[in-house]
């Protein structure tokens, strides 16, 4: 058995949403939203430039196989709430997407 074919036995177990994963809706600019199996790692809130917008950022996981190219600007939906596609962080692998995802809450006026 090769690293790479072991590796992809173990992604059953990290994006298993009994385990590590949870699921997510992915909503591309062309076609039909679908469900995913991600894990999340929330990064810091802050305030967006001091224009009294609140930022939230991630980074999102997925298997490469359920999303074949997502772009700058689609979204995820988390437990309800819509996050937006910043950046694609590509790893050197075949198997997983990095993707950088933020959620920017305006202030009522």
């Amino acid at each position: 058995m090769t690293l790479k074919t072991q590796m992809t036995s173990d992604l059953s177990v990290f994006f298993n949403t009994d385990e590590h994963a949870t699921e997510v809706t992915y909503t591309p600019a062309v076609g039909d939203a679908s469900t995913v199996d991600a894990v999340i790692d929330y990064g810091e809130e802050g305030d967006n430039d001091g224009r009294g917008s609140h930022l939230s950022e991630a980074t999102l996981y997925c298997k490469k196989s359920a999303i074949s190219s997502p772009a700058y600007r689609e979204t995820f939906t988390i437990g309800g709430e819509t996050w937006t596609i910043r950046q694609i962080l590509r790893g050197d692998d075949d198997l997983v997407w990095h993707i950088r995802i933020q959620q920017e809450e305006r202030p009522v006026i």
